[in-house]
């Protein structure tokens, strides 16, 4: 992750990506997911060290690999925890600007139109109602 006048910008180096494919352990597509959610770390995270262990972890064994396939390659419980308190803050920001906009009274529902469920434990994960009948998408982020 490099921080540039335009912004903030990551970088996952494909030939690493294929490297750790051809062991046979992990799939591509797992592998650069999971290349994506570490980076995408560092933005969530801030300037903090490679851990020691899991998706934070500078360099991937075979046994990471492993957990790669089972789902359990994972940002550890503080680095979750982190994550999670930086979300509701920026989503406590945005609830307290528009009610600040909008009249105290009104509800939820008429406060964010678009937003069908917001799992408040977790706002980080919110369900939209989508354009046409039926449809729906999952967003992570707050609600705009």
């Amino acid at each position: 992750m490099a921080l540039t006048e335009g912004g903030i910008y990551a970088t996952i180096f494909y030939p690493r990506v294929k490297e750790y494919a051809q062991e046979g352990i992990a799939s591509h597509s797992q592998i650069l997911g999971h290349a994506i959610a570490h980076e995408i770390g560092h933005f969530l995270l801030g300037p903090v060290p490679h851990a020691r262990f899991g998706i934070m972890r500078s360099e991937w064994t075979a046994e990471d690999l492993r957990s790669i396939t089972m789902g359990a390659f994972l940002f550890n419980p503080r680095q979750s925890a982190l994550i999670r308190r930086a979300a509701m803050r920026r989503l406590s920001s945005i609830i307290s600007s528009v009610k600040r906009k909008t009249h105290l009274g009104r509800s939820k529902d008429e406060l964010f139109p678009a937003v069908h469920r917001i799992d408040w434990a977790h706002p980080e994960f919110i369900v939209r109602r989508g354009g046409t009948a039926g449809e729906t998408s999952f967003a992570a982020g707050s609600p705009r």
